[in-house]
């Protein structure tokens, strides 16, 4: 049976604690549970004070089998940082923006080179999504023809050089599947409106609860972010082409990313979103998941 542990970003302690309350313990200095393993949603790094401790505390779960990882955006913006393209530039540029953005992880690894670049050769071995015969696991969005094609094109469901590359210099099939898988749905807002997103910035797009139907329905209604500024009229048609609502069929999926609030409370019977805003409030969401097809929202734990 599985624990399924919402982003981290950087809080090694309420991780550590959250563990503790999952009955996991360190032995050998690896934490692991007699019977159970974790499996997080991504976003293991930045924002929080501690990246490198949470990086510490989780790989050596992954390399001993106690735990799975799903690459989540932060650790992909992170390897972008320090790919090189073909050109010798890398992915990402080295603008102020993208230094203040991963400026946690910096640091976090503050004269620890070294140890940061075998982390991040660590991270193109870590999948985009897991799927076993009962549970699907991604960091934002399970979009089966995504995963359709992440499968078919990406070896083991994971980056290389080659593949990093073309998901981040175009517009072609890479990037779209990746995007999508990692980011979700986005839409942009009518000209001059603004919506708050979960780190209290204001922008010109919305993501959408990809999970529910969403034709007919208003940008308030299908966004996952602040309500106060977004218009209550409805999205026009051609803004949301893709049908992306979660089956009720469908085994479960959980993921993170949205930055919900609130207490943690399932989305639909097989659809669990476990990020309830560690970036504002350092508490660390966990699904207790033990086979069931129809969720039970008494299984979520927190730190």
């Amino acid at each position: 049976m599985y624990d399924l542990i919402g982003d981290v970003h950087g809080h090694a302690e309420g991780l550590a604690r959250l563990l503790e309350i999952l009955d996991y313990r360190p032995l050998k200095g690896v934490y692991q549970h007699p019977w159970r393993k974790a499996i997080f949603v991504g976003d293991l790094i930045n924002r929080g004070p501690a990246s490198k401790e949470v990086l510490q505390l989780v790989r050596p779960m992954v390399q001993t089998k106690n735990a799975f990882v799903v690459l989540g955006n932060h650790e992909i913006n992170l390897m972008a940082f320090y790919t090189l393209d073909d050109f010798n530039k890398p992915l990402h540029s080295h603008s102020i923006k993208n230094m203040l953005n991963l400026l946690p992880v910096f640091e976090s690894f503050r004269n620890a080179e070294a140890e940061l670049y075998d982390y991040i050769d660590w991270m193109f071995s870590l999948p985009l999504f897991l799927e076993f015969e009962d549970l699907r696991v991604v960091h934002a969005c399970w979009h089966q023809d995504s995963i359709h094609y992440v499968r078919k094109h990406f070896p083991h469901h994971k980056f290389t050089r080659e593949l990093i590359i073309k998901s981040l210099q175009s517009r072609g099939p890479e990037y779209k599947a990746v995007q999508m898988l990692v980011k979700g749905l986005e839409i942009p807002l009518p000209r001059n409106k603004k919506g708050l997103d979960a780190e209290a910035v204001f922008r010109g797009f919305t993501r959408v609860k990809w999970w529910d139907d969403h034709h007919g329905k208003s940008y308030r209604e299908i966004s996952t972010q602040a309500k106060s500024k977004l218009p209550n009229y409805k999205i026009p048609a051609n803004l949301i082409t893709l049908d992306l609502a979660y089956p009720d069929q469908a085994v479960p999926v959980f993921f993170g990313h949205y930055s919900l609030s609130g207490k943690p409370t399932l989305l639909k019977n097989n659809v669990c979103c476990l990020d309830y805003g560690v970036i504002k409030n350092n508490i660390i969401t966990a699904y207790r998941w033990n086979g069931e097809l129809k969720l039970d929202r008494k299984n979520f734990i927190q730190s």
